[in-house]
């Protein structure tokens, strides 16, 4: 009988965490991407067409905010 209930405890803290991973991956991941031409430049339009690709590709769970002109500094990469 203890070798029962230490699999079924087993059991319940293995499903917790699965249940806890899903729960996590359920918020989308924010992306930030900084470039340094100014928005009327062609490579800004180029830059918010590949995030649009993404979120549509990702079904919404990844979202890129594009900041033109060094808005975030020289070199930026960050992920949250």
């Amino acid at each position: 009988m203890k070798v029962l209930s230490s699999s079924v405890t087993a059991a319940l803290v293995l499903g917790l965490m699965s249940a806890s991973a899903v729960r996590a991956q359920d918020r989308p991941i924010q992306l930030r991407f900084s470039h340094w031409v100014p928005p009327t430049h062609p490579m800004h339009a180029a830059a918010v067409a590949w995030a649009e690709s993404i979120d549509k590709a990702s079904n919404g769970s990844i979202k890129i905010a594009i900041f033109p002109s060094q808005q975030l500094g020289r070199i930026t990469v960050t992920v949250h």
